[in-house]
């Protein structure tokens, strides 16, 4: 969703709740985004360090990446959660 820089936050909330009323329902942006890396998606779901990570149900995560990548476009936020904090969880490995 694109809005101008210069928007107040209260200005910003009103136009994000405006355009999902009349906009599509999903976020086409991030779909098309999150097509186009499905093959780095994959690879981050086979490394060791995402198996064994305690707090991820990893039933679930599968789910999540297959289903999206099978059509469940409604599952776009909950991969892109995932890969965010996947990235921050990285992130943070690499500091420590």
């Amino acid at each position: 969703m694109i809005y101008p820089y210069s928007s107040s936050t209260i200005k910003a909330q009103l136009i994000r709740k405006i355009k999902q009323l009349f906009g599509s329902r999903y976020d086409n942006n991030k779909i098309f985004m999150l097509h186009s890396i499905k093959d780095y998606v994959f690879e981050i779901l086979s490394e060791e360090s995402l198996k064994n990570y305690g707090p991820y149900d990893l039933k679930i995560v599968e789910k999540i990446v297959r289903d999206f990548y099978n059509g469940g476009n409604e599952l776009a936020d909950d991969l892109d959660w995932l890969l965010s904090f996947e990235i921050f969880r990285k992130r943070l490995e690499i500091i420590e």
